[in-house]
């Protein structure tokens, strides 16, 4: 096995991270979801992960509609490769979802789906097979018109509608999420189908969990780390190089220093030089006149 595998951290399960795009007319449900990539090990996660841009950079934000040249983004999803994060997809039909909604600044917008991405696909949730996948979306409350702000739905999507194991899961995550809160309550799909349906939110903060999940953060921290001692090597290098421009200048202004006292030095001995002739010349005269 070459060493560049014998380095990658396989997942249980490949995933997929989606892009759902805002509905234009005579579309689907189905028609606005792009798979954006897939991934099977912690490295390859982290590499796309770094480069996607994160739910601040461009969901709505309560004032601004953030634009793509061709499309504007309404949510995220990451699912288990091959399941499509709609109710229809036949793992999920039969499923249902655990919600939550919360209203939060860009940094924990980011931070609270990166944490619950993570608690996903590190089987920090759910160590079995039920969870199909993870979304966030921007929510606000359409019926009041006052609600302007950044209200964002975080979404847990199960496959069976078992309300033992929903409430195994729901306790996983609050336990793994250190939350004191109970979450919002299951609601299955059959009943998120209907339109008379009613979500009620619930809310929870992070922590860490299983083996691979606190392995997940360890390469985190490190790609972290990484990156500051990037930034200060980058730093030490720009500081060397003023340093070095620095000392540089010194050697010039020094040496320009040295020209300029030379040239007072000539000077010196010039005017010395042409005061000695003169003092000559006047006695070479006297000489004369005294002769005469």
């Amino acid at each position: 096995m070459a060493s560049g595998d014998a380095q990658k951290h396989e997942l249980n399960e490949p995933w997929a991270v989606w892009e759902q795009r805002e509905q234009g007319k005579n579309m689907s449900y189905g028609d606005k979801l792009f798979k954006l990539c897939t991934f099977s090990t912690v490295e390859e996660f982290w590499g796309y992960w770094n480069n996607i841009p994160s739910p601040s950079q461009v969901l709505f934000d309560g004032f601004t509609h953030k634009k793509f040249a061709d499309r504007t983004v309404e949510g995220f999803a990451v699912f288990k490769d091959g399941i499509v994060p709609e109710w229809e997809d036949p793992e999920n039909k039969n499923g249902g979802e655990w919600s939550i909604r919360k209203e939060v600044g860009a940094q924990e917008l980011d931070e609270f789906w990166e944490k619950l991405v993570l608690g996903a696909i590190g089987e920090l949730i759910d160590p079995g097979n039920e969870v199909t996948g993870v979304r966030v979306i921007h929510k606000n409350n359409k019926k009041d018109k006052n609600n302007l702000g950044n209200n964002y739905r975080y979404e847990i999507w199960l496959r069976g509608t078992s309300r033992v194991k929903a409430d195994e899961i729901r306790n996983k995550t609050l336990d793994v999420v250190n939350s004191g809160s109970s979450g919002a309550p299951w609601v299955s799909n059959e009943k998120l189908l209907s339109p008379k349906r009613k979500l009620i939110y619930g809310l929870f903060a992070f922590g860490p969990g299983t083996v691979l999940g606190l392995y997940l953060y360890s390469v985190k921290q490190k790609m972290d780390r990484d990156n500051e001692a990037l930034r200060l090597e980058q730093v030490e290098t720009e500081m060397s190089l003023v340093q070095e421009r620095q000392n540089k200048d010194l050697v010039l202004a020094s040496a320009i220093q040295d020209m300029r006292d030379r040239l007072r030095r000539l000077e010196a001995e010039a005017i010395t030089s042409r005061e000695n002739a003169a003092k000559m010349r006047a006695r070479a005269r006297s000489k004369q006149l005294w002769r005469c």
